[in-house]
């Protein structure tokens, strides 16, 4: 799964992707990313009971700066992936909605 893409297929027109050039879209695209995964991360502790935090938080804390930190955690916590697509379909909603309103 790559936020990014993802985030670029859905909300190309809203978020003004085109208008963008390649390294900018690509940071930015990544910034969102990151977001989003963080996001999804405090809904997943917020979700656990104590115990579960305090491993999950370790086992984050621990591969942080892996660059496969992604599907390492998808790998090693399978049940995060729904909390990951509720974060991403909520993220993109309120991006709509907020693009809408202009």
């Amino acid at each position: 799964m790559d936020i990014s893409n993802i985030l670029a297929t859905d909300l190309k027109s809203a978020l003004s992707l085109d208008d963008m050039g390649e390294t900018q879209r690509q940071q930015f695209l990544g910034d969102l990313g990151a977001v989003v995964l963080e996001g999804a991360l405090l809904r997943y502790l917020e979700q656990s009971d104590e115990d579960d935090q305090s491993v999950f938080s370790s086992w984050v804390q621990a591969h942080a700066s892996d660059d496969d930190l992604l599907p390492k955690l998808l790998k090693t916590y399978p049940q995060f992936k729904e909390t990951l697509t509720d974060e991403i379909v909520a993220f993109k909603t309120d991006v709509i909605r907020v693009v809408n309103k202009k």
